[in-house]
């Protein structure tokens, strides 16, 4: 492993991290803090070329790559061979003429929005600014203003990555169409790693919008009174609701401390007088406790759905619903509603369709996003780690299998949490989109660089030499049907190893931080 740190330090300019450093624990540490990065080797990247310096050296010594921007897509811990943080990758380019911004690796909207608002422009984003962008877009992207732009991932135009050879490719309509219909919507399955996406930018300056609360005893009275408003709902007029279960903790604010209440989001874009009349009737679903609708700049979209901003350890799970009706608020309710001894912080769901039905579905070359022809999500949210594989897990297949009438067989991958099997994650699409989606990974990372199939762990220990690497660079085509001493599972990072035991195979590196010079020769 000294070996391969050196390689790295010598051939990045970015910089080299192993275990022991505050510098290593900042590089890993996830939004999530329930997942828990632990990888051999980190480098924290400062160009393309170090990207492809970093793969080609993973490849020679037969390790899987994992790759983590903001941290806010980590939904299991990165274990083996080396994580590639893209963070300062966060650079942002706007054509206001074309309508469109590049956008690197590593930047989150609140590095994009700041230069584009001056054009009168806005990108079409999640309902967090903190979030990093491409992530966010690799799994689709449904924001607040679904309904009346649809899904975030069709605004983009081109993605630039690097693949599995360390080679620097493009993806777009007329370049590797194939791999820019998967990366948009299946990108999370990996591919390559990505440098920049160019997206266009939407004519935006404004929404009327915003968050109101129903304490608990009008909760069930406004949550029924919302489902029959999505009924006949303007399908530019985007909205949700969440059930949160405030702590009684002192940082929370007096007025919501300690409280079960209803919070329904609204945002309707651009047209104030329109946007306020259609969400009057949601004002008088019952009296409203606390907040209120009104004109926001495009840069205040965060009081839409106030997420939280700060990290802590997060139980994520949601399942894309056909429709709702009375039938499912009475079960919904009967979990979560008033007087229930509900497990989870919070639940939600959120009103899809208006353009998001519009745009074309699976279409053979728009996009790969999973579930945009559904109408509605629900989703839980846990906050205690003690009860994560417990009570939370229980409580979470006991509610969709009572609402099992109403859940889509499909999810989308942004939204469904931890999956715990393959056929979990692939649920996230049709059967013969999940196959075309392998296919096209197969095409691009034969070997399963990208935590995807099967690697031969290999016994890099510091008395290794340049043969060892070129040894393991020959074994690295192993297949999902490989086996024998060292064989470690790394399908999409679903399970970290079939055999306990090899995980001495990969070892962990010494302590201390290298700092990478790039040298000229």
């Amino acid at each position: 492993m000294r070996k391969l740190i050196q390689k790295l330090a010598q051939a990045v300019e970015g910089r080299v991290y192993v275990s022991g450093t505050q510098a290593y624990k900042e590089a890993v540490a996830a939004f999530n803090t329930a997942v828990k990065h632990e990888p051999p080797v980190v480098v924290k990247v400062k160009s393309p070329a170090d990207i492809v310096a970093t793969i080609k050296l993973a490849r020679a010594y037969n390790l899987p790559v994992t790759v983590q921007s903001t941290g806010h897509g980590a939904v299991l811990p990165a274990t083996q061979g080396v994580l590639i943080n893209t963070q300062d990758l966060n650079q942002v380019e706007v054509d206001a003429k074309r309508g469109v911004a590049r956008i690197a690796a590593g930047a989150r909207w609140t590095d994009v929005v700041p230069k584009t608002t001056p054009h009168g422009l806005a990108p079409i984003a999640g309902s967090s600014s903190g979030v990093g962008c491409i992530g966010y877009m690799l799994g689709g992207g449904i924001g607040p203003l679904a309904r009346s732009h649809g899904v975030s991932s069709d605004y983009i135009e081109s993605i630039r990555l690097i693949t599995a050879e360390g080679k620097d490719i493009e993806a777009s309509a007329s370049e590797n169409p194939d791999l820019f219909w998967a990366l948009r919507g299946g990108g999370r399955l990996g591919y390559g790693v990505i440098t920049e996406m160019t997206m266009r930018l939407a004519k935006l300056s404004k929404v009327y919008g915003g968050s109101i609360f129903f304490d608990e005893d009008n909760i069930e009275k406004a949550l029924r009174a919302w489902a029959d408003w999505t009924e006949t709902a303007d399908p530019n007029a985007s909205s949700s609701v969440s059930i949160i279960n405030f702590p009684p903790f002192p940082q929370v604010p007096a007025p919501l401390r300690g409280r079960r209440l209803l919070s329904v989001r609204f945002a309707y874009p651009e047209d104030m007088v329109k946007g306020e009349k259609l969400a009057e009737p949601l004002m008088k679903m019952a009296p409203v406790y606390l907040g209120k609708f009104g004109e926001l700049d495009i840069t205040e979209l965060d009081k839409i759905h106030n997420d939280p901003t700060t990290p802590g350890p997060t139980y994520l799970s949601g399942r894309l619903l056909h429709g709702i009706d009375q039938d499912l608020i009475t079960r919904y309710l009967s979990y979560v509603g008033k007087g229930a001894k509900s497990p989870f912080l919070a639940s939600s769901l959120r009103h899809f369709g208006g353009a998001m039905h519009s745009q074309p579905i699976y279409d053979g070359g728009r996009s790969a996003v999973g579930g945009r022809d559904t109408s509605f999500l629900l989703g839980f949210v846990g906050k205690s780690e003690d009860l994560y594989d417990s009570k939370l897990q229980a409580e979470e297949q006991k509610m969709y299998e009572s609402m099992e009438t109403w859940v889509h067989p499909q999810n989308n991958y942004n939204f469904m949490g931890t999956p715990r099997t393959e056929a979990e994650l692939m649920g996230a699409w049709p059967a013969d989109v999940a196959k075309r989606l392998l296919e096209v990974r197969d095409k691009y990372d034969p070997t399963g660089m990208f935590n995807f199939r099967v690697h031969e762990a290999c016994d890099i220990s510091d008395d290794d030499d340049d043969d060892n690497a070129a040894a393991a660079s020959s074994s690295s085509s192993s297949s999902s049907s490989a086996s024998g001493p060292g064989r470690a599972v790394a399908r999409f990072g679903i399970f970290a190893t079939d055999d306990a035991a090899n995980q001495d195979k990969i070892p962990k590196a010494a302590a201390g931080e290298h700092v990478a010079k790039k040298q000229r020769r």
